[in-house]
């Protein structure tokens, strides 16, 4: 029987191993991460405070070139990431596939046919041609729009210099992944600054004209919510897609402020979205809060919506610290049509 274009078989190229999966296209805003540590000086020249992201705009910007410039003096070198949401997810679905095939040279995972990609924009310069080599270089293939009137975006992920650490830092409140281990054993206090630029922009020819090949070999379509703030057209195009042609796609809600704010882009494409992923107080301010505080049952419901015929599925996740109590020793519920996760 013929293979379904989505589908990727256990042989390709000679002396190539590639899991047999469907192909992922991930959709959203690529930022580069620096990785830096600085002199406090620099942290307090930029008003950067523990815990916290500050937006880079007007005077700000020659922060990375002042980052580069700073490490460099130090006799030290910039570490670099990729990261944003879908990018994230991206990154963690090819590592499992890697965990599959086992041990390979950084050659041999470029030379692999490609099962996840990301699409969403990047400038024309040096930080975008960095993303993308970093991506290849794990095996993901970059679908990026360049974006001539902008920069590539950037996240820098900053602590101060060892040097000026002591023993006496102040207490932090901060989330686990908010601190950085340095090599005494310490916790170090992490500085955070970001500038979206192209991130936040995406040209919808490049998903018509340039990159529809790879749209109808992916079997699964994963979406952030944010990039609906960045060209919904595109995002609906593929869900439509997904659901003329059978494949899968998902929704991430990624912030409550998206939910609030572009709630009713987040429900044009709802009938279309087979897995919505989110915090419980995202799904509160998108969909009817009776439906997140109603009666908890188990329900398998299949819809017909826009002539497609499928079940939908909600993960959502909430804090420790939610005072309603657990039904289950596995820290699961399921609500009506949604599956709740304790963190």
């Amino acid at each position: 029987m013929a293979e379904t274009p989505s589908a990727t078989g256990t042989t390709d190229a000679p002396g190539n191993r590639v899991p047999q999966c469907q192909r992922l296209l991930c959709m959203g805003g690529p930022l580069l991460e620096v990785r830096a540590e600085v002199p406090k000086a620099f942290l307090e020249e930029y008003k950067l405070r523990p815990n916290a992201v500050l937006q880079v705009e007007g005077h700000m910007q020659s922060m990375l070139t002042e980052i580069s410039r700073l490490t460099s003096e130090a006799g030290l070198v910039l570490e670099y990431a990729a990261t944003g949401g879908a990018t994230n997810t991206a990154l963690a679905v090819q590592a499992l596939l890697q965990q599959d095939l086992g041990p390979m040279s950084s050659e041999a995972i470029r030379r692999q046919t490609p099962i996840v990609s990301i699409l969403g924009g990047v400038g024309r310069d040096q930080l975008g041609y960095k993303l993308q080599d970093y991506l290849k270089e794990t095996g993901i293939q970059p679908l990026f729009s360049e974006i001539v009137s902008e920069s590539t975006g950037w996240t820098a992920f900053l602590c101060a210099s060892r040097r000026e650490r002591t023993a006496d830092r102040p207490a932090l409140s901060s989330q686990p992944s908010e601190e950085k281990v340095d090599g005494s054993g310490k916790l170090a206090v992490v500085y955070r600054a970001i500038q979206a630029g192209a991130a936040n922009q995406y040209k919808l020819d490049h998903l018509r004209f340039k990159i529809w090949e790879q749209v109808e070999a992916a079997g699964v379509v994963y979406a952030e919510a944010t990039f609906l703030t960045v060209s919904f057209e595109s995002v609906k195009i593929l869900a439509e897609h997904c659901a003329k042609m059978g494949n899968t796609f998902c929704l991430n809600l990624s912030a409550p402020y998206v939910c609030r704010y572009f709630g009713d882009r987040i429900l044009t494409v709802m009938p279309y979205t087979d897995f919505v992923f989110g915090s419980e107080t995202a799904s509160c301010h998108c969909f009817d809060p009776c439906f997140c505080m109603g009666n908890l049952e188990e329900e398998e419901e299949e819809e017909e919506e826009g002539g497609v015929s499928c079940t939908r599925l909600r993960c959502l996740t909430r804090s420790s610290s939610s005072s309603r109590p657990l039904t289950s020793s596995f820290r699961v519920w399921v609500l009506r049509r949604s599956i709740l996760i304790q963190a």
